[in-house]
């Protein structure tokens, strides 16, 4: 469940902070800020304080001694278990070969 929450979340979250921004633009305006500018700093935010959280707060659970898991690498994403060595090699991959 870790990795689909993974996933979507940050995208999610994101679109969510900036459609908040456009909604209180008026509000934003009258204080003297770029609504525009202020949706994509939530936006870019948001998506990085998800994904901080998800890599070092929220772990996934080992299968084999319930330990937690960390994620590690981009080419593909990769689950490693510190307690007994236990890894899962996902589909994804982030960034270029």
């Amino acid at each position: 469940m870790h990795f689909p929450l993974m996933l979507i979340a940050p995208p999610v979250g994101a679109i969510a902070s900036s459609i908040l921004v456009i909604v209180y633009s008026d509000q934003l305006k009258a204080m003297g800020a770029d609504a525009g500018i202020m949706s994509m700093g939530a936006f870019i935010l948001v998506a990085g304080a998800i994904r901080f959280l998800f890599n070092s707060v929220f772990h996934a659970e080992c299968p084999h001694c319930h330990a937690d898991m960390k994620v590690q690498g981009l080419l593909p994403i990769t689950y490693h278990c510190a307690k007994c060595g236990y890894f899962r090699k996902t589909w994804i991959s982030e960034g270029d070969n």
